[in-house]
């Protein structure tokens, strides 16, 4: 059940005092000092039957101007969804043991893993989750390989992502170009089977080397990117890093794949560094929750309406005959 108005229902809570006011108003004509002598009718039961009938249809009525629907169905409308392309390296150097997260260091890949797990789906404390934006999910090695399209149903993600593993022998390599250039034809993709324009399009690049695979660079992908209005926050993971990072960066060409599509390019050393960039993107690319319509399912007003203005008829009804009251 979904309620179009649900804040209509607040309403509901004004009848306790609106019964009470009216036995306010309303006090007994005659008062006796004892009632036990009087005759009594099995209609006494039932005094108080029109009035539960008035509150009950005044209930519905509220209930109705709610507008609930039942079996109706969420659709986001595209035009306000953040639509985030999450890209992780999984070449041979992703399983070096060097990245110091919590307490030890791990590899690369189970850092980047686990941490790209909380940006999606939160940790309870400085990462809330990205529960309201589609999320696809790409893979590259020697070659990119989409493992998730653009999705709002998350809970399949989780179990990709952990099972990405670091690549071997002809498959190994860092073609970040061509994984670019797949993640931007994605977005195009979505748009046009949807019919209409993402709010928002975002690359999240996570790699621990340079271009040297692949059809495309990373300059001939930043500007495909950019021409189709994707943004990329390239994350290059350099551990123990001796040189600037700008320096690694220019080396890696990340900062191209940043500053070109309007995104940013940011070296990180540790796993704490990688939640602090994950926090930035949080503030740069802020999730419109409340995205969602409802369509389909059965409309109850008319129903709940009508049977409002039945237990109004039978109050007016109960009230002219059978428990007709003397003025």
């Amino acid at each position: 059940m979904h309620f179009e108005w649900p804040w209509a229902l607040g309403a509901l809570l004004l009848l306790p005092l609106l019964a009470w006011r009216r036995r306010q108003l309303h006090p007994p004509t005659l008062v006796f000092n004892r009632t036990a002598t009087l005759p009594h009718s099995p209609r006494q039961k039932f005094l108080r039957l029109p009035e539960a009938l008035r509150l009950a249809a005044l209930a519905l009525l509220i209930v109705a101007v709610a507008r609930p629907q039942l079996g109706a169905k969420p659709v986001r409308d595209i035009s306000r969804s953040i639509a985030i392309q999450v890209l992780i390296d999984r070449s041979s150097s992703m399983r070096h043991t060097d990245f110091l997260y919590g307490r030890g260091a791990a590899t690369r890949l189970d850092v980047v893993k686990t941490l790209s797990l909380q940006f999606i789906f939160g940790n309870h404390r400085d990462l809330k989750g990205r529960p309201s934006d589609m999320i696809g999910l790409i893979e590259f090695a020697g070659d990119p390989i989409t493992l998730s399209p653009l999705t709002l149903s998350h809970d399949h993600l989780h179990s990709l992502i952990e099972s990405i593993q670091p690549a071997s022998g002809d498959e190994d390599g860092t073609a970040i170009g061509d994984a670019v250039a797949l993640a931007a034809a994605r977005f195009k993709e979505a748009e046009i089977a949807a019919g209409g324009q993402l709010k928002s399009k975002v690359i999240v690049l996570l790699t621990d080397g340079q271009n040297n695979m692949g059809a495309r660079t990373p300059a001939q992908s930043a500007a495909l990117a950019k021409q189709w209005g994707v943004r990329i926050y390239a994350i290059g993971i350099q551990p123990g890093v001796v040189a600037s990072r700008y320096d690694r960066m220019i080396e890696t060409g990340l900062d191209e794949l940043g500053e070109e599509t309007g995104g940013l390019s940011r070296m990180v050393e540790s796993g704490a560094a990688l939640v602090d960039v994950y926090k930035e993107i949080d503030r740069l690319e802020p999730a419109e929750v409340k995205a969602a319509r409802y369509t389909g399912g059965t409309a109850w007003f008319a129903a709940l309406a009508l049977a409002a203005l039945c237990l109004v008829a039978a109050e007016a009804a109960i009230s002219q005959t059978w428990l007709r009251r003397a003025p």
